[in-house]
């Protein structure tokens, strides 16, 4: 995760809207190594939170990935969510539904979602 090098692709098209899509990485830990699952969480989080206080980051809508098994506010994608007030900007998915098949799981989502 390197927040000094982008890679930028420009599409010119009639048949397509003008927007800038960014895929920004996960904030999971994971790596190969102990000291690599130490910083990559740290780094992922300022690489995300930079672009959201960056000029693009004031026309930006955001995209929250949320393991249904989980509590949404529990989620460090959340965390942030909240923290810079993008509620109105943020779209969420869930993920892992198949696993709501367990009891009392699909419940409790619903409770935690409404």
């Amino acid at each position: 995760v390197t927040g000094e090098k982008i890679i930028k692709i420009h599409i010119k098209s009639p048949n397509v809207p003008c927007l800038d899509l960014i895929d920004m990485p996960g904030l999971v830990a994971s790596g190969n190594s102990e000291a690599l699952r130490a910083k990559l969480p740290e780094k992922t989080k300022k690489l995300v939170t930079d672009h959201i206080q960056s000029v693009d980051g004031k026309n930006s809508l955001y995209l929250a990935i949320l393991k249904s098994t989980q509590q949404p506010n529990s989620a460090e994608a959340m965390k942030i969510v909240d923290e810079f007030q993008l509620s109105s900007k943020t779209f969420g998915v869930f993920t892992h539904c198949d696993e709501l098949a367990a009891p009392g799981l699909a419940r409790k989502l619903k409770e935690w979602v409404l």
